[in-house]
């Protein structure tokens, strides 16, 4: 669980276990995120931006972040994301999603701020977000809900919400294209509002691939930043 999902960890933990031995790149990465994991423990104070928090409990975790739940001396909770950057696509990402949180104002949309990069530890440089702290994702509610279901009202509210949000975003420019939009990026907050989340796949490029080439480029691109069970049928 510690390793998340990004391949090259996932490969060394599994090398672990199975008694294989791992290769040199391997090992350095699973070790390294598993010291800078250690290191950033619950109860750490930190200051971003001139706001002071408490680290409190994990809430969650990702390919090479984990989020934990904060709260400043008034006891104003707020969601602490900590990126773990292990290459250029890990920076990229990471940086992606600040500079594109510091534009975005909307009520439906994760408030951020501030962040700030942090000094590596034990080689593991890492950049830090403090953003809105929201109690639930969409995709926890439907699993609560899963026998109960939605009602039609609950659904309209829920749609309607993330579409106020995707046509802000659309609204901006140049627009933004968030590029990963599922339940697991959609929080529901204290106002009782559904709020996008997670920036760092958003572009405001546009592209108009020409011949067969650009095109696979393009897939690649697609490939990249987008979940493949979430992406529109391109029949």
């Amino acid at each position: 669980r510690i390793m998340g999902n990004d391949d090259r960890r996932s490969r060394g933990c599994l090398s672990t276990l199975t008694g294989l031995v791992p290769s040199a790149a391997d090992t350095f990465a699973a070790w390294s995120w598993l010291k800078a994991r250690v290191l950033f423990a619950g109860g750490l104070t930190l200051t971003i931006e001139g706001r002071s928090v408490v680290v409190l409990e994990p809430l969650g975790e990702g390919g090479f972040s984990s989020v934990h739940k904060c709260v400043d001396r008034a006891g104003t909770p707020y969601a602490l994301k900590r990126c773990f950057v292990q290459h250029d696509e890990h920076f990229l990402v990471a940086k992606t999603e600040v500079d594109m949180l510091k534009r975005l104002q909307h009520p439906n949309i994760i408030r951020f701020f501030g962040s700030d990069p942090v000094e590596p530890q034990m080689g593991v440089p890492n950049i830090q977000v403090l953003m809105e702290h929201c109690d639930q994702s969409l995709i926890g509610i439907m699993k609560q809900r899963f026998t109960s279901k939605f009602t039609e009202e609950e659904v309209l509210s829920i749609f309607h919400n993330v579409v106020q949000a995707v046509c802000y975003l659309h609204s901006l420019t140049p627009p933004v294209a968030h590029r990963d939009l599922k339940a697991d990026n959609v929080l529901l907050g204290a106002d009782r509002r559904y709020k996008l989340c997670d920036f760092g796949s958003c572009t405001s490029e546009a592209y108009e691939p020409q011949g067969t080439r650009e095109i696979n480029l393009f897939q690649d691109e697609i490939d990249r930043n987008t979940t493949l069970e979430y992406r529109a049928d391109r029949r």
